[in-house]
């Protein structure tokens, strides 16, 4: 059944006309009743009468603007789209617009002429998958300041202040590899790590993490080399097997959710997979036959589509729900996927694995 004002008014313990004058901000009521009240609908799906609402007027509408850090989404991407998506026509009918903006890949001066733009044309508030840039967690500083709010999405910065962010804890992420690989080889060994581009904070925050804990709690466990993997298909079968070649004592391999397809085909032809024991991040069609093959025993994964659902929720609470304590590391929980649990998740279909 759809949720009407009348459901509203029974669970909230007020009038019709009280809970009418709250979502369509008409005469007066107590703030903290008003947000009940908008949270109360929220949680019911109800959708706010447009026209009762007045849209139309732009000075009831609340811009927000999404920028990536790239403009070719890989199924990471593609998976915080659907949550963004799921999430922008959610809040629509609350008045809130969301367009999202596309960047060169990691281009952080292209980056910041969006972001210059974005405040140019009046935005509410941004949210922004970061580039790990002087010029990027300058003007964000500024902005924060200034008191537009902003939402880290996917990635962090260090050094920098934001109202919220929205993403895995890469920390503990990185942590969670280095306990797997320890129970996969207690007896220690030779781990060859291939990251994503570190021009993300996060993967930073992720290598530190891993390293750290195999220093202080698994110390036969030793990093040989971490490999940086950006570009296309061929750089990083190349660059995947340059760098098997320099360290073929490697017996444990750490493979990156991105580029994973050429990643592991390098892995493959050089026959790694029969020697080394590995495990990978993020969960793709690539990732999904990997394991069901059993080339790589588990992988850690970071919930994409509900991190970008959540970020235009947090600014939904912001501006509509008016909540004032934001969670400031709002950390989407990570999960450890094996053979067997493929048969909980739906094998991808699209053509970018």
């Amino acid at each position: 059944m759809a949720a009407t004002i009348r459901k509203i008014a029974e669970i909230a313990g007020v009038s019709r006309g009280t809970v009418d004058r709250a979502l369509h901000n008409k005469g007066r009521i107590d703030p903290e009743v008003a947000n009940k009240i908008k949270k109360i609908a929220y949680d019911l799906n109800y959708k706010p009468n447009a026209a009762a609402k007045g849209l139309n007027n732009k000075k009831d509408t609340i811009n927000i603007s999404v920028i990536l850090h790239i403009s070719k989404l890989n199924y990471f991407f593609q998976d915080i789209m659907l949550g963004l998506e799921k999430g922008i026509e959610e809040v629509k009918d609350y008045g809130i617009i969301v367009k999202i903006h596309y960047c060169n890949d990691f281009d952080a001066h292209e980056q910041l002429e969006i972001i210059n733009k974005c405040v140019a044309d009046k935005t509410n508030g941004i949210i922004i998958v970061p580039i790990n840039h002087d010029c990027i967690k300058s003007r964000i500083n500024e902005l924060t300041e200034s008191g537009l709010p902003i939402v880290f999405l996917t990635n962090i910065l260090d050094s920098t202040n934001y109202l919220s962010y929205v993403g895995c804890d890469y920390n503990l992420s990185g942590e969670i590899a280095a306990g797997l690989f320890n129970l996969l080889a207690p007896e220690g060994g030779h781990l060859l790590c291939f990251s994503p581009s570190l021009q993300m904070y996060g993967h930073l925050l992720r290598n530190n993490g891993l390293r750290t804990k195999l220093q202080n709690d698994y110390p036969g466990i030793d990093v040989v080399e971490i490999v940086e993997l950006t570009g296309d298909d061929k750089e990083v079968y190349e660059k995947t097997i340059k760098a098997l070649e320099r360290n073929s004592e490697a017996d444990l391999i750490l493979c990156p959710g991105v580029s994973s397809k050429s990643n592991l085909k390098a892995i493959s032809d050089r026959n790694s997979c029969n020697k080394a024991k590995i495990i990978a991040y993020d969960y793709s069609a690539t990732i999904h036959k990997a394991l069901e093959d059993k080339i790589i025993t588990a992988t850690i994964t970071q919930q994409p589509e509900l991190q970008g659902y959540t970020a235009v929720k947090t600014m939904f609470e912001l501006f509509i729900l008016e909540k004032r304590d934001i969670k400031r590391n709002n950390y989407i929980k990570t999960r450890i996927l094996l053979r067997e649990h493929l048969k909980e998740c739906i094998q991808r279909k699209n053509t970018n694995p």
